[in-house]
């Protein structure tokens, strides 16, 4: 059975680390290694772990998203990436050529979560904390014509399915 995966933050190093932590490579190579990903795996030869498979004979397409190599520190202006435009431009290109009838997009951090918790807590990693970029990965989810994106993410240590009412789709994160 095929092991498929991507990373978080305390797989990538320390707690909430972004693009300047300053073992990212090594870390990048030690996660691989635990993988087992081959050494010409193109995911050994670029900067960051996100990938794409395609699963039961093309109707599912895997695409995994590494938030944490080009993330950029989190400011007051709400300002930033999570993504770094290589994978931006590999995203929409995945995207855009995908023919499978359902497109599962990973990711390390919630997608859709609100800013803030039920308790009132800011939320400390999640898409909203770069509104930009976040706005960015719904277009390009929306508009690349693939069919049935669905999102799914990790880091909380509970189960939630959210949803957010695009103009164009529902979205969904699991």
């Amino acid at each position: 059975v095929p092991v498929f995966g991507t990373w978080d933050d305390h797989d990538y190093g320390k707690d909430n680390a972004d693009n300047t932590y300053e073992f990212r490579a090594e870390s990048q190579k030690e996660f691989l290694d635990f993988l087992g990903e081959a050494e010409d795996s193109p995911r050994r030869s670029r900067e960051g772990v996100y990938e794409t498979h395609t699963l039961e004979k093309g109707r599912i397409r895997l695409i995994l998203l590494d938030v944490r190599y080009h993330r950029t520190p989190y400011s007051a202006d709400d300002k930033g990436d999570f993504l770094g435009e290589e994978q931006w431009a590999w995203l929409g290109k995945t995207l855009r050529e995908s023919t499978a009838e359902i497109n599962l997009i990973g990711g390390g951090i919630q997608f859709l979560a609100p800013r803030t918790s039920i308790l009132g807590l800011d939320v400390a990693e999640s898409w909203t904390r770069f509104p930009q970029a976040r706005q960015r990965l719904l277009e390009t989810v929306l508009n690349s014509g693939a069919r049935a994106p669905l999102l799914m993410s990790g880091d909380v240590h509970f189960a939630e399915i959210s949803e957010g009412v695009c103009s164009k789709a529902l979205m969904s994160d699991v």
